[in-house]
């Protein structure tokens, strides 16, 4: 039995940013378009499935990294991107409620555009962190920051072995900016060239 789940570090830091957005609709303003985004994360965070068509079809460079390479595994902006060979290792498994829409992404400096990549987006919600068998964490009104460490496996943080039951891709409604994955699709994707590149952690399971 698997003796771990596994999670991709803190999303919303800087090393998954790549200054790209959603292209907004003109016909709306900034405020219109940022809020059509934040209404569809917060119905996946509510477990709702997303069609594919609610996501955003098409990117375009809007801030900050205009020098940093867009040829990695994964992204992130308002929603998490995977390249087309991370999307056919995530095809293998059940994936539940989870979305993967291509995107067109339109480069900076008038370079064309990179067809490469697709939205994933889960509705797949299940608690994860046991607090039981974990160091002190917030819960309840405060949410549990993103999942960082600099050791293979989280020192001080364990799992609920029911965090295993399910599809293979999922968040914790307490845990911010995290996407857990269980331990036959980390392997997998480990197994790929592009393995290391998503610097995928492990968590424990808590003791039976």
């Amino acid at each position: 039995m698997a003796e771990h789940v596994w999670y991709i570090e803190a999303l919303r830091g800087g090393r998954y940013d790549r200054g790209y957005t959603p292209a907004n609709d003109p016909c709306l303003t900034l405020r219109e378009n940022r809020n059509i985004r934040l209404r569809i994360l917060y119905r996946m965070k509510q477990g709702e499935e997303i069609a594919p068509e609610e996501l955003p079809a098409t990117y375009v460079h809007s801030k900050s990294h205009p020098g940093v390479r867009l040829d990695v595994p994964l992204w992130h902006s308002s929603f998490i991107h995977v390249r087309e060979n991370v999307a056919e290792v995530l095809r293998r498994f059940d994936l539940g409620k989870t979305v993967l829409r291509p995107i067109t992404v339109v480069l900076a400096e008038g370079k064309g555009e990179d067809k490469r990549y697709l939205t994933l987006a889960t509705s797949n919600i299940r608690p994860t962190i046991d607090p039981e068998h974990s160091g002190e964490i917030g819960y309840g009104f405060v949410r549990r920051p993103a999942l960082m460490c600099e050791t293979p496996v989280h020192p001080w943080v364990c799992a609920y072995r029911t965090a295993l039951d399910g599809p293979a891709i999922w968040t914790d409604p307490d845990v911010s900016d995290t996407l857990f994955v269980n331990d036959a699709l980390a392997q997998a994707l480990l197994d790929e060239s592009f393995g290391r590149d998503l610097h995928l952690k492990q968590v424990r399971l808590a003791p039976a």
